[in-house]
């Protein structure tokens, strides 16, 4: 990831849990839990998910993390709602905006991630664009669109606009990198993609063509 920020980077200085080696024993002692190898815990669960789902069953995933909600077709508990309930995530879906967070769910969602970014995750795909944009830009260029193919060809168009050049920049671990478009496109697309299956690439090819969008 870029200078300005490792990915996840500013939760290094963070005071880690004093009990979270006695948490993951009791969750593992008398939950039986496993631990997440090769991925993020929360792309184990969303690839578990799909697993579920392409056998014909309805996967409940119980999670309170924002980021599930671009997971189409799974379902999600998120048990640190006021009122939870199982909520379907749609295919397309939608955005919505209290100042100054937008919150969202289905494809639409990650696209809004893809543009906009996460602080949380400490990234932003425009960062490197010497641009302003903000949650709510992303929210309006997003918001009425009615298909999930309109929002993917948004998203490459807001790309190519940030990055009409190659350029280089130097990383997080010091080491020059020669960039373009694409090239951002592809890795911001690798921090807020959500992985559907062990081997997923995160590469957003597969995704355009899903829905044939023309990838150029």
């Amino acid at each position: 990831v870029p200078s300005k920020g490792r990915y996840k980077g500013q939760r290094e200085t963070m005071i880690r849990p004093l009990l979270l080696s006695d948490a993951k024993d009791y969750l593992k002692r008398v939950h039986g839990s496993k631990k997440s190898s090769g991925h993020e815990t929360d792309d184990t669960l969303s690839i578990r998910g799909y697993e579920e789902l392409a056998k014909g069953n309805i996967p409940i995933v119980s999670t309170i993390d924002k980021d599930a909600y671009q997971g189409d077709k799974l379902f999600i508990y998120n048990f640190d709602d006021d009122k939870p309930k199982v909520i379907e995530v749609p295919e397309l879906g939608s955005l919505r905006y209290k100042a100054p967070t937008v919150k969202g769910d289905g494809l639409k969602f990650l696209c809004f991630q893809w543009l906009w970014g996460d602080s949380s995750d400490n990234y932003h795909g425009y960062q490197l664009a010497n641009t302003v944009f903000g949650a709510k830009s992303a929210y309006d260029l997003l918001v009425d669109v009615q298909s999930v193919k309109e929002c993917l060809e948004i998203v490459i168009q807001k790309y190519k606009e940030w990055y009409p050049e190659p350029f280089e920049y130097t990383s997080w671990d010091e080491k020059v990198i020669k960039a373009d478009w694409k090239f951002m496109l592809d890795l911001y697309f690798k921090c807020c993609w959500m992985k559907r299956r062990i081997d997923d690439p995160s590469d957003p090819k597969e995704l355009f063509d899903k829905y044939g969008v023309v990838y150029e």
